[in-house]
């Protein structure tokens, strides 16, 4: 079978590079897709990764569900909510280089990362009405948070596009740019205490169908207050040097 998702590591593992490797069908998320995307994600989180890139291979991030599937609300819908909320509660922060149109689904994967770099080739669409299928709460609810009420309202019940330009001015995007600038960002990103960005990813999974719990919560703002890295930063600043954080 044909693997539909490339992964690579760069600056000594910090940061992993995840493709969606499916041009020749846009990148359409397929119920296989969906399967090795989740796979990559804990691989990733498990080797050590402090941050994930997100992109799609051609000049497609994402073409939405995959229409050709046999049963799309009882086989391929459930794979794409589990996908959605590791994305979101995966312990490690995300970072969606979203280089061309991110499509229904395609856009809701950009939406489930924590950041968004958008190539100027890129917009987001989400034709859900032309499509005459239903979109859960937990989906419009963050659509609004992340965009505004009255976009949101637009690109769900008009149907209208989110160019790049407007992504960046409403906040949904943090710059344009490809590829290269989203692994820039994430290796900044990279560099901080990598205990403080678990428990931040874990508070900001509130919106995830299967949230962190506050015990949860508490106990990884805990282990960063206890940590070395806590430790390094006085350490750092007494001796006029960068911190070096270890996650430990």
């Amino acid at each position: 079978m044909t693997e539909l998702v490339s992964s690579a590591s760069l600056n000594q593992g910090r940061v992993c590079v995840i493709t969606l490797d499916r041009d020749s069908a846009r990148n359409a998320l397929s119920v296989q897709l969906c399967k090795e995307l989740i796979d990559a994600l804990h691989t990733a989180e498990t080797s050590g990764a402090r941050v994930i890139v997100l992109t799609g291979a051609g000049s497609v991030f994402s073409a939405g569900a995959d229409l050709k599937s046999k049963d799309f609300a009882g086989e391929l819908y459930p794979q794409l909510e589990v996908l959605m909320d590791t994305l979101r509660t995966v312990p490690v922060p995300i970072v969606a280089a979203v280089n061309g149109p991110a499509i229904g689904a395609g856009m809701m994967l950009a939406m489930a990362c924590d950041l968004r770099v958008v190539a100027s080739s890129s917009y987001f669409h989400l034709p859900v009405g032309d499509m005459a299928i239903g979109v859960d709460e937990q989906a419009v609810v963050s659509l609004e948070s992340l965009i505004g009420g009255s976009r949101a309202r637009a690109m769900l019940l008009a149907g209208t596009r989110l160019s790049p330009a407007d992504a960046v001015a409403c906040g949904f995007a943090v710059a344009e740019g490809d590829l290269d600038e989203a692994i820039e960002l994430a290796t900044t990103i990279a560099a901080k205490a990598p205990l403080t960005l678990r428990a931040l990813k874990m508070d900001f999974a509130h919106n995830a169908a299967r949230p962190y719990s506050t015990a949860e919560r508490n106990e990884a703002r805990r282990a960063a207050w206890e940590s070395d890295d806590f430790q390094e930063v006085r350490r750092a600043r007494e001796e006029k040097r960068q911190p070096e954080f270890k996650g430990s």
